[in-house]
């Protein structure tokens, strides 16, 4: 699996409510995309958000930057996103 698709897999997965399995799932199966340092990018992205996602009060903000973090997929863009982009989790 090439790293596009794992970022989209995770950005939909997560919108579609089943992202914690997606991070668990390619995290553990596709250790060798982490090499990439536009996907540990948008891994961490997606991880933080998926975090805001079980405090109820932050779940609006999540999905927006989740939608966000896909269109920045889709263009090619690796840049971190504001505000949550400059969070490592995963180093």
């Amino acid at each position: 699996m090439d790293a596009k698709t794992a970022k989209i897999i995770l950005y939909v997965a997560s919108l579609i409510g089943f992202g914690a399995i997606a991070l668990l799932i390619i995290g553990l199966a596709f250790k060798d995309l982490f090499q990439d340092e536009g996907y540990k990018q948008h891994f961490n992205q997606v991880l933080i958000c998926n975090i805001g996602y079980l405090l109820i009060i932050t779940s609006p903000v999540s999905v927006v930057f989740l939608v966000w973090g896909l269109i920045k997929v889709f263009q090619g863009d690796d840049s971190p996103l504001p505000l949550i982009g400059g969070w490592n989790i995963i180093k």
